[in-house]
């Protein structure tokens, strides 16, 4: 690892791919905001009550928040590169409105991460979380266009 904060990363880097993976896979002829949504909980799924990616509930263990976020930007980043081209590619719209939903998933997805990670013992698969956070922002971002 390059880094002390790249252990912590690991499960997450391996979702990214695997998400990419996923959107590949989706039929051209759904429509795109669907298809990124089963892509986003069909990912979500490999993650279970006992596969707590380290980054969500050891991150104090780095000492040092900095690092943290220093490692954190470039992984953010390529995630909303990777809905951004999915959606250019099977979209008409703007690269600046793709941008913004792109960016605004990491973070709705984040939100949904931590909150399954703090459900402690019984938090069921990730999932129902990544669902209920992504379903209304893709709707309001589809219905806008």
């Amino acid at each position: 690892f390059a880094a002390k904060s790249d252990v912590f990363w690991g499960a997450l880097d391996t979702a990214a791919a695997l998400l990419r993976d996923q959107l590949a896979a989706r039929p051209d002829a759904e429509p795109a905001f669907t298809a990124l949504e089963r892509a986003l909980v069909e990912t979500a799924a490999q993650y279970g009550p006992s596969r707590v990616p380290w980054i969500l509930t050891q991150h104090e263990q780095l000492g040092s928040s900095s690092e943290l976020y220093t490692a954190s930007l470039p992984r953010v980043g390529a995630i909303a590169q990777i809905f951004h081209s999915f959606l250019a590619d099977r979209t008409t719209e703007s690269s600046e409105h793709l941008r913004t939903l792109s960016y605004a998933l990491v973070g709705t997805i984040i939100g949904a991460a931590r909150e399954w990670a703090d459900a402690g013992q019984n938090r069921g698969d990730l999932s129902p979380y990544v669902e209920r956070s992504v379903r209304p922002l893709l709707h309001a971002f589809s219905s806008a266009s």
